[in-house]
């Protein structure tokens, strides 16, 4: 009986052993992105429009600690939707579903990813308004040998209503959703400025200034919305929640 109860013990302890190394796997495991101070504001609509969440994240940066901001329609761990394109010289039956993230042109850099081959979106290019980045795993997916020639179609009710969308950028994969979860073809395209879908703000902080730029940050939107009370989270607690059950 004793030698009995010391095997169940020994696999029990190999047991919570390969338990503890996966989930200390998932937590460090490079995720395409600096996870680490980042504050994400919920409900960027209640500050008003697209230029008044411009303005915001301007005020924003005159603080040390504000390292870069950016506003966005979803953020990692929080998907919006998934469209539907037309990739352009394929027949149309070949539509294909991608995460979609309409985005402003700071968010690779607040995020930390990086590009594979050509560039993010930018305010420097009008015609970015139609051209999108996507992942290495759309790039993949697709067979595109040079992604940077290929263009997506929008579907429409007409021909004349579809929006074609030049590829200009790949960016290297990382894990949207929960590392249980592959990583999906994703395609990022410029916010358009008429919008009135505030989404959320990301703000990377300063590791030596965090407890004071929260506290400069939740001021000054006390400043733009009054009525409305700052909400927020920060992204490595957001993952690591996600493993909560394991």
């Amino acid at each position: 009986l004793v030698v009995f109860q010391f095997c169940i013990s020994i696999i029990i302890i190999l047991g919570t052993i390969i338990i503890y190394r996966q989930i200390n796997y998932m937590l460090n495991k490079d995720l395409g992105f600096n996870k680490e101070q980042l504050m994400v504001i919920r409900r960027a609509g209640a500050l008003g429009n697209y230029h008044k969440i411009k303005v915001f994240r301007e005020e924003i940066s005159k603080y040390t600690g504000v390292l870069n901001s950016t506003n966005s329609t979803a953020i990692p761990g929080h998907p919006n939707n998934n469209n539907g394109f037309m990739i352009d010289g394929r027949s149309a039956d070949q539509t294909v579903l991608m995460h979609v993230n309409w985005v402003d042109d700071g968010f690779l850099e607040t995020y930390g990813m990086t590009m594979k081959e050509g560039r993010f979106l930018s305010e420097d290019y009008p015609s970015d308004s139609i051209s999108v980045v996507i992942n290495e795993s759309a790039a993949n997916k697709f067979g595109f040998d040079n992604p940077l020639t290929e263009r997506f179609i929008q579907p429409a009710e007409t021909p004349e209503e579809q929006e074609k969308l030049n590829i200009i950028g790949v960016v290297r994969d990382f894990h949207y959703q929960s590392l249980h979860e592959d990583i999906n073809p994703h395609v990022f395209k410029k916010k358009p400025e008429s919008w009135k879908w505030g989404g959320y703000i990301t703000v990377r902080l300063a590791p030596d200034h965090i407890r004071e730029s929260i506290k400069n940050i939740e001021q000054t939107w006390k400043d733009f919305a009054p009525s409305d009370p700052i909400q927020y989270f920060f992204m490595d607690e957001d993952f690591n929640n996600m493993y909560h059950e394991e």
